[in-house]
């Protein structure tokens, strides 16, 4: 017989979420996003790529369509209703085992992960 597979779900505050988010969007932009975009784009992007969540604003960006900060805000925003979407869908699934943390993901999800493993 197979061995049913399980999982742990990390779930975050919604305020703490988006300040996450925000943050990892605006780090991924100061660490040169808008760089490497260019850079694909100038090479040539394939339309699924194009529409891929960043590049896509990015890439309107870079057109002169709208502004980096509406270009951030937009991907922060999209960003946002992905990680709902995924954490409804993975909400039904009954082997998700989910952890809530507020603050610090290793030291509050690691112990709830060695339990769940031996017990």
């Amino acid at each position: 017989s197979r061995a049913e597979m399980s999982g742990n779900g990390i779930r975050w505050p919604r305020p703490v979420l988006a300040a996450r988010i925000e943050a990892r969007v605006a780090a991924m932009i100061a660490a040169g996003l808008v760089d490497e975009v260019a850079g694909i784009a100038a090479g040539g992007m394939s339309p699924t790529a194009a529409q891929a969540l960043g590049y896509k604003e990015l890439v309107e960006h870079l057109d002169g369509q709208v502004t980096l900060a509406d270009a951030e805000r937009t991907i922060v925003a999209r960003t946002r209703r992905l990680a709902s979407r995924q954490e409804r869908w993975y909400r039904r699934d009954p082997r998700v085992r989910w952890i809530d943390v507020d603050r610090d993901p290793v030291a509050e999800v690691a112990p709830a992960v060695i339990d769940a493993l031996t017990t």
